[in-house]
């Protein structure tokens, strides 16, 4: 009823529970993320810190007529294979609820994997963007190219560009199967043959970038941007506080608040 600007004010106390207990946090409307790094050795005293953030802010909740819903929370280990195979922990325990440790979490439209890896998120957006050019190939010949082309980018381009700068250093294995998916919507749009030869048409004819050369497009545009204030400050501090994944590990637990 408050609308989302109201509400994340009317929320803001929990970015301020999570501080008092060293907890990092991202709040997306009624969904919030609490996060944190530490070494494979020190996590039984990050998690219990967690555990006690996450009772005081279902205290908080309850005091301001809101409900935590356990049963969309998550939790999840991000960091390299070998840290995490350190870790021995399985479950964790929240108001009374035991919640298994996830190996796959969604954080706005990217579907996050412990090793990050994004393999997972690859083939999420592989299946759902076929579908749509499958879709389309049936009622291709009742189209114009510009309609198909705005087809395309209205169902697929638009899924397949999100977020990519995630993929910035992936392997040519993870990232080749996004390109399959640009090749087969330029053979729909300019009705060609399933085998035909499609990469002088991207350039040529749809003036579109390989999926790896818009990748690392979109990163030196977000630095650039930082580097120059005409990007959000948030940006500007991530670029310059970057960690690397070689560091210990990275921690990240996902709190998802179902709100009534």
């Amino acid at each position: 009823m408050l609308g989302p600007v109201l509400f994340l004010v009317y929320c803001a106390d929990v970015i301020a529970i999570a501080g008092r207990h060293g907890l990092e946090v991202h709040s997306y409307a009624d969904d919030t993320q609490l996060y944190f790094h530490a070494d494979p050795s020190a996590v039984d005293n990050k998690v219990q810190k967690l555990v006690t953030c996450v009772g005081d802010i279902g205290q908080w909740m309850c005091a301001n007529r809101l409900k935590l819903n356990q049963d969309k929370t998550q939790f999840i280990w991000l960091g390299t294979p070998h840290q995490l195979s350190k870790l021995q922990l399985q479950t964790i325990t929240l108001g009374g609820v035991d919640i298994m440790i996830s190996t796959e979490a969604m954080c706005p439209g990217v579907l996050l994997d412990s090793p990050l890896t994004f393999a997972p998120d690859v083939r999420r957006l592989c299946g759902k963007s076929f579908y749509h050019l499958r879709q389309m190939n049936t009622g291709r010949k009742s189209l114009t190219e510009d309609a198909a082309t705005t087809m395309v980018h209205a169902f697929v381009t638009s899924r397949v560009h999100y977020c990519n700068s995630v993929l910035h250093r992936a392997s040519a294995a993870s990232v080749q199967p996004l390109q399959n998916v640009l090749n087969a919507a330029v053979r729909i749009i300019l009705r060609k043959r399933k085998f035909d030869h499609s990469t002088t048409d991207v350039r040529d004819q749809l003036h579109w970038l390989p999926v790896q050369q818009r990748i690392e497009y979109k990163v030196c545009v977000l630095v650039y941007k930082s580097l120059h204030q005409a990007s959000p400050a948030m940006h500007t501090s991530l670029n310059c506080a970057h960690r690397s994944l070689n560091q210990p590990i990275v921690v990240s637990f996902v709190q998802l608040f179902g709100v009534t």
